[in-house]
């Protein structure tokens, strides 16, 4: 005689597996709003609007100002734009908590960091006051490719050997500012395979 009670129960366990999978997946793919972290920014930097706006305040004080939380695994993308002037120097990039010093072309185990402007790999590195910078992050692969006003900026992005917990960040300085694009405000969609947002 075949036990009902048995295969409700196996059919029962299955089904919330899938379910319990199904949700993980979902899970990992949401993105959430960043915010660049209070506690690790440069004391010449001030944050403001809900800690998604940095402004290079004075001083000759450089270094990286953190973003929020840390990423191990995914693909992400984010955007920020940017005030101040053309071919002021700044820097974004990738890096764990043991970096120190600036990340101007910093590319080793703790520190994958690409600079604008005049001091840039290239002369068309120059951003100018109101352009968007899109930060698309494989953690997985360990690539960051970057975007300005959605085209890819070859030669600012590429493939980085940073260990460990992964942060991005950015220098800036001369007044100038990065402000994080909310989230449901993105000027652009998310290369294929990434999602848009930062982990939570």
């Amino acid at each position: 005689k075949v036990d009902s009670t048995a295969i409700d129960s196996n059919v029962y366990d299955l089904n919330r597996h899938y379910r319990e999978h199904a949700f993980d997946r979902l899970i990992a793919a949401v993105g959430y709003q960043a915010f660049f972290d209070p506690s690790n920014i440069l004391s010449s930097k001030v944050l403001s609007n809900s800690n998604k706006t940095i402004t290079h305040n004075s001083g000759t004080e450089t270094g990286p100002n953190y973003i929020l939380n840390s990423t191990t695994s995914g693909k992400y993308y984010i955007e920020l734009t940017y005030s101040g002037s053309a071919d002021d120097a700044l820097t974004v990039g990738v890096l764990n908590a043991n970096h120190t010093g600036e990340m101007r072309g910093q590319n080793d185990s703790d520190c994958f960091g690409r600079r604008f402007g005049t001091n840039g790999p290239a002369s068309a590195d120059n951003i100018n006051n109101g352009d968007t910078v899109g930060l698309a992050l494989d953690a997985d692969s360990k690539t960051l490719n970057i975007y300005v006003n959605n085209t890819l900026d070859s030669s600012m992005s590429g493939s980085f050997s940073v260990t460990g917990a992964l942060f991005l960040a950015v220098e800036l300085w001369n007044g100038n500012a990065f402000t994080l694009v909310d989230l449901a405000s993105y000027s652009y969609t998310a290369p294929s395979g990434y999602v848009a947002g930062w982990p939570q």
